[in-house]
């Protein structure tokens, strides 16, 4: 186990827990890591799938009530919105989300189905909408919903596959010295 130090008067604690070790394998556990994973990652790639070759405009655009986590722009004139989750649970290989029901990422998901909606309907390009499940170990070889846990997010994911929304998943390469965005895997979108 591996926390960090951090000094506020305004904490309740005293660090916050960034790595474990299951097995001999490193597993991060700090939830703000996706986005910033993916935006670096995205900088440094000569072109990232499905993304392609794109840039970060900017951290926490607006997206329905909310904010998501980044606006990329492509080279091609392309723009995407990306929601990114965090995901830690695996059994037997395949990723799993949520590790506890979340209606926020239930929520998460409609909004990124209204603009998916929005965006076939408008006469004006608007930014493509996708969600990247962010894998922060690396014995993954698959993602999935867990329904077993919360049905009515594996739902919404689905819904929103459907409207148009990409979803994607990488796993990460976590070491002692860091983390760092992987390979993309498969995404399961199969009832079960």
């Amino acid at each position: 186990m591996r926390w960090r130090p951090v000094h506020s008067p305004q904490r309740k604690t005293h660090g916050e827990l960034v790595l474990v070790r299951k097995g001999r394998r490193w597993v991060a556990v700090d939830a703000r890591l996706p986005p910033l994973l993916l935006a670096e990652a995205v900088s440094r790639s000569k072109g990232m799938p499905p993304f392609g070759r794109c840039s970060v405009v900017s951290l926490e655009p607006a997206l329905g009530r909310g904010r998501a986590d980044l606006l990329l722009a492509g080279e091609d004139g392309s723009a995407w919105i990306v929601e990114t989750k965090c995901v830690t649970l695996v059994d037997c290989g395949v990723a799993l989300f949520p590790d506890a029901p979340t209606a926020r990422g239930a929520r998460h998901m409609c909004e990124l189905m209204q603009l998916a909606n929005e965006r076939a309907a408008a006469n004006r390009p608007r930014p493509r909408p996708a969600v990247a499940f962010v894998c922060q170990r690396s014995d993954v070889y698959c993602f999935r919903p867990n329904d077993l846990t919360d049905p009515a997010f594996g739902a919404a994911l689905r819904a929103a596959a459907n409207s148009g929304v990409q979803i994607v998943s990488y796993r990460c390469r976590v070491g002692i010295d860091g983390i760092w965005l992987g390979e993309q895997i498969p995404v399961n979108l199969t009832e079960g």
